[in-house]
């Protein structure tokens, strides 16, 4: 069974790049998902959390895969009111989706598919402004003790996230994309 859902995706990376559509990458992410309950594989904990993110209307267990980028992006921000072009320049690299990308790769890798989607940055861009779209308005509550939500909020213009710390600093929203 494992081996026909390989095929499957083989079949459809080599059809569908650069990825235009939600259902595109909806459907990359369950088959994916499906490949690692098979493995049992927990070095892709990034991978399996934007597996389950995609088809949740928010996220709120199983928070293996983000807590390190939750807990990077608390010790960056001190206070919402004074944040630095660093900062907001270092809280957009998780909405770039660089660990993501690390994993999806080796993911491609192990199992003999194209690479194209990881290789390419005009197809990563391509995938992650589709994948924003597919996560926007489903947020991920409590990944850590002192953030209290985090959500991306899509449109024709772009994205936005929001981030709620959950301990007095308030809330900083910013935009990347388009």
């Amino acid at each position: 069974m494992k081996l026909e859902i390989v095929d499957k995706l083989d079949k459809f990376l080599l059809k569908h790049s650069p990825f235009s559509e939600e259902c595109e990458v909806v459907y990359l992410l369950v088959e994916i998902r499906k490949i690692l309950e098979h493995d049992q594989d927990s070095n892709f904990k990034v991978l399996k959390f934007f597996c389950d993110w995609s088809v949740h209307t928010q996220k709120d267990r199983q928070m293996a895969g983000i807590i390190d980028i939750a807990s990077k992006i608390d010790q960056l921000v001190s206070t919402v009111d004074k944040i630095t072009t660093e900062q907001h320049e270092q809280i957009l690299k998780f909405f770039e989706m660089s660990e993501l990308r690390d994993e999806l790769s080796k993911f491609f890798t192990m199992h003999s598919l194209p690479l194209a989607l990881c290789e390419g940055d005009s197809n990563w861009s391509s995938f992650v402004d589709v994948l924003t779209q597919v996560l926007s308005n489903q947020p991920i509550n409590n990944p850590i003790s002192t953030i209290k939500l985090i959500e991306i909020v899509s449109n024709a213009h772009g994205s936005q996230i929001t981030i709620d710390f959950g301990d007095g600093r308030g809330s900083t929203t910013d935009g990347f994309g388009k």
